[in-house]
């Protein structure tokens, strides 16, 4: 088969809610040995006030490719603080800014310690004559 991602490309996926693609996904990441992330405390969707269901998903699979995820927002602190409680450790996560207020939140959850990669938005637009 023709691998179409490779190891300089991250995939990021945030659950919405149960599909079996999901799990079929995160499944093939792993048997590829390719990373993923997955986001912990999604914003949309059926999985977005589920900690629950993301926590068995993550229990269930093979988690040696998938890297934690979390989204910088009210729901930050609550999430890495059930991360932490599954022994995943601050430096092997991925954070991602939702605007510039995240700043705050970012600064407050990793004082000393810096996420394995930090995601920022981009507001800048582009023209094109």
């Amino acid at each position: 088969a023709k691998m179409l991602i490779t190891d300089n490309i991250l995939p990021v996926i945030e659950p919405v809610k149960h599909l079996p693609a999901l799990n079929n996904s995160l499944k093939a990441f792993n048997k590829a040995n390719l990373p993923v992330a997955l986001i912990f405390n999604p914003k949309v969707g059926n999985l977005a006030n589920d900690d629950e269901s993301i926590d068995r998903l993550f229990e269930k699979l093979p988690s040696q490719t998938i890297i934690p995820s979390l989204l910088l927002n009210d729901k930050g602190l609550n999430t890495l603080t059930r991360l932490q409680n599954e022994n995943i450790n601050r430096e092997k996560i991925l954070t991602i800014f939702e605007n510039h207020d995240s700043l705050n939140i970012y600064n407050g959850l990793f004082p000393d310690i810096q996420p394995l990669y930090t995601l920022c938005p981009d507001n800048r637009s582009r023209h094109i004559s």
